[in-house]
């Protein structure tokens, strides 16, 4: 990941960090214990130099702001990635 933008963070105090990063968005899980990222989600509507929200809830599921772009018509969509979708992840 390297020379890569990361927009936003947030960790599930179970040993994973969640980055939003690049352009277009993708979602990573970094592995803590084992160094290792995994590739979540792609294709999310996340402007360089701006800020996406990431955060977990009680549950540990993952909630995701998409930035409201102007010109495309899916900007500002809230997406939630479950946390037994989550737990399913290498």
């Amino acid at each position: 990941m390297g020379g890569t933008s990361v927009n936003g963070v947030a960790a599930d105090g179970l040993g994973h960090v969640y980055l939003v990063a690049g352009n277009p968005g993708t979602l990573y899980r970094y592995n803590v214990s084992a160094g290792t990222f995994t590739q979540v989600d792609s294709g999310l509507i996340i402007e360089l130099g701006h800020t996406s929200t990431l955060g977990l809830d009680k549950d540990g599921n993952l909630w995701l702001g998409e930035q409201p772009v102007a010109d495309l018509p899916n900007g500002g969509r809230v997406r939630v990635y479950l946390a037994t979708d989550l737990a399913r992840l290498p």
